[in-house]
């Protein structure tokens, strides 16, 4: 993958951020929209004031780091770009967001997630609408070793799985909801080779 400047050259582009950008203490930077900024240190959020950081800012932002990846924030509303230091970021802009909205994760919790994933420990994804759980899950899926299996269930199948041993399942209908004239097929494995069953009500 072709990546973008370091966060580094982001600062020209986002006024009212350079502080954040070169604060070896930050783990996350996280622009909601114009002059909406969060800040984590230490597992714990809070709010900086950056009045400049208009929107015609962050569309320049989205643009310089969209375009050494050969992508158009215009054509592709919702872009993941890791930077040269290896800091990954998340852009979303119209019509996906109300406006564009940047997240950056930096190069040491990167690490600190692969590992974790590499450990088979688990990760907690939580926020509310539109706060970028998918966009984190499928740069989390980018993480995982090669040869694991993935299995997927999700409300719409809105994941970005690339992964030819890859299960997905939809969230649907419940049973009592299902025909009644259904049939429920099972496939197992014995000892002496594989069975299939079946049965219809």
């Amino acid at each position: 993958m072709k990546r973008a400047s370091g966060v580094g050259h982001l600062a020209p582009f986002l006024p009212g951020l350079r502080t954040l950008l070169e604060d070896p203490e930050v783990s996350e930077i996280m622009i909601n929209g114009p002059a909406n900024v969060w800040v984590e240190r230490g597992g714990r959020l809070e709010p900086h004031e950056a009045p400049e950081l208009t929107a015609a800012w962050l569309h320049r932002a989205a643009i310089h780091i969209g375009r050494p990846l050969g992508l158009d924030p215009a054509a592709r509303p919702i872009l993941d770009a890791r930077l040269e230091d290896g800091s990954r970021v998340a852009i979303c802009t119209p019509p996906a967001s109300p406006e564009v909205a940047i997240t950056s994760l930096l190069e040491d919790i990167l690490e600190a997630a692969r590992s974790t994933l590499a450990s088979r420990q688990n990760i907690l994804v939580s926020g509310g609408t539109g706060s970028g759980k998918t966009t984190l899950l499928n740069a989390l899926i980018e993480l995982l070793p090669e040869d694991e299996r993935i299995v997927a269930i999700e409300d719409t199948l809105e994941l970005r799985i690339d992964r030819a041993n890859c299960l997905r399942f939809e969230a649907g209908a419940t049973l009592s909801e299902t025909p009644s004239r259904s049939a429920t097929w099972c496939a197992t494995r014995s000892a002496t080779g594989p069975t299939t069953s079946s049965s219809a009500r």
